[in-house]
């Protein structure tokens, strides 16, 4: 089915991208925000 290919298709470059992620310019402009982030999901708990 077309949907499982576009599913598996966008595993499959977010896989890619995660192995580098953290040390470019994107990866080290939100590291700056993760406990921010990490506080606000936890108030919801």
């Amino acid at each position: 089915m077309i949907k499982t290919f576009f599913k598996e298709n966008s595993k499959a470059n977010f896989d890619r991208q995660a192995e580098s992620y953290d040390e470019g310019h994107d990866g080290k402009f939100v590291k700056v925000m993760y406990n921010e982030v990490i506080e606000r999901v936890n108030s919801f708990r």
